[in-house]
């Protein structure tokens, strides 16, 4: 199951040129990051039905626990190809609901599970293994709170990735049962997909908290600037409304589009 590991990287480093795209005012930026998605969607079925069964070291328990994963993640994953070709979609906020408890719930269990079966492992390392996946358990609690707490969540996780980066740097490697490890080596061993989702969801926490900053512009999700619709809903309120006065004159729009003919 390792071998998808390039493909996976890969496929992010491509979803991030979607959103660059995007941010750029660039209409198949958002096209991009779908198919990107659809992609993801593809790679984990291929895994879950042709791959996970040929794992005979595998307890059926934890296989089971990473069928549900590889199911859950592929579910987001077409949520959001969907909505990145724009198709007419509804009611997907309480799937995506759904699909993040599942996540959480099966990723606790890979936390306790790594816990258990490292009860010979310095605490060190133990310790360094559990922030890593509290930094993951944070980053998807997020989705969950409001407001406030969310921020505060995200920055909870964060801290916990620092920390495993600069612990499992600091303490280096340790001699177990004959054989040098680490942190960093246990959890590149572990054969679920939370490195995928840390990375995936550390740089989406970190785009939206710039994004919030004003540090970095909103994805562009259509043929004219985010601000354009904006400023037309804005216009045409003032002038249904005999008690509010128009903030920006009728010709708005020609002018706009007189400006897009001459830049073009």
């Amino acid at each position: 199951m390792r071998r998808n590991l390039v493909l996976y990287y890969f496929l992010l480093l491509l979803l991030m040129t979607g959103a660059f795209a995007s941010m750029a005012l660039n209409s198949y930026g958002t096209v991009l990051m779908g198919y990107v998605a659809l992609a993801f969607c593809v790679a984990f079925l291929f895994e879950l039905l042709l791959l996970l069964p040929k794992q005979q070291e595998m307890s059926g328990t934890y296989k089971i626990s990473l069928g549900i994963e590889l199911i859950a993640l592929a579910g987001l994953c077409f949520i959001h190809f969907l909505r990145g070709i724009d198709a007419d979609i509804t009611s997907t906020s309480q799937v995506k609901f759904v699909l993040f408890t599942i996540l959480f719930g099966v990723n606790t269990y890979h936390l306790a599970r790594a816990w258990k079966y490292a009860h010979t492992t310095p605490m060190k390392v133990k310790g360094n293994i559990a922030l890593y996946f509290l930094s993951l358990l944070f980053f998807m609690a997020s989705n969950y709170l409001p407001g406030i707490a969310a921020w505060v969540s995200i920055v909870l996780a964060f801290c916990c990735l620092i920390t495993f980066a600069i612990a499992g740097w600091w303490t280096g490697k340790v001699i177990l049962n004959g054989d040098e490890t680490s942190a960093w080596i246990k959890v590149i061993q572990f054969r679920n997909k939370a490195g995928i989702q840390l990375v995936f969801f550390a740089v989406a926490a970190l785009y939206f908290v710039l994004n919030a900053v004003h540090l970095l512009p909103p994805l562009y999700e259509g043929s004219l600037p985010n601000g354009y619709s904006k400023v037309v809903r804005q216009w045409e309120s003032g002038k249904n409304n005999p008690n509010q006065k128009p903030t920006y004159p009728p010709d708005f729009v020609q002018a706009y589009k007189k400006f897009l003919d001459k830049k073009h």
